[in-house]
């Protein structure tokens, strides 16, 4: 479960910057560490704030950049929430005002998933892993 909130809350992070609701998130994301980590994890936290924003802001495609950006937010809020795990409903709190802040265009993610040919298998999840453990039985089947 607090898998899902961290990954949940790193994208909406990341999904806030560069947008008209990033003061706003900013803010609330650097009360958050502020209030549950240590002073210099919320220093830390401030300066990445900002930096991440900037690399988006001058991205040729944002959306990838935001993509590369929300592991590292993951991980902060993970090793903070394992520090302290009082913090989750707070996390969830912040998640669900930073989303209602949200432009349009960034409150929804598309995720395309394709398999073709004999014996494929194709499997997908939002903010998460897919652990797909195939038998071993020989060459795939033909189709007739």
């Amino acid at each position: 479960m607090l898998e899902e909130l961290v990954a949940t809350a790193g994208t909406t992070i990341v999904a806030a910057m560069a947008t008209s609701a990033w003061d706003t998130v900013r803010h609330q994301v650097a009360e958050f560490v502020r209030r549950f980590g240590a002073k210099e994890q919320a220093d830390a936290a401030e300066a990445l704030l900002d930096g991440n924003a900037a690399q988006i802001e001058r991205a040729k495609d944002p959306e990838k950049a935001r993509t590369r950006l929300r592991g590292g937010w993951e991980q902060i809020l993970e090793d903070l929430l394992a520090d302290r795990p009082d913090a989750a409903d707070e996390l969830r709190s912040l998640v669900t005002r930073a989303q209602a802040a949200l432009p349009p265009a960034q409150r929804t993610w598309v995720q395309t998933i394709t398999a073709s040919g004999p014996g494929s298998v194709a499997a997908g999840a939002m903010g998460g892993d897919v652990i797909f453990h195939a038998p071993v039985t020989g060459p795939p089947p033909v189709q007739q």
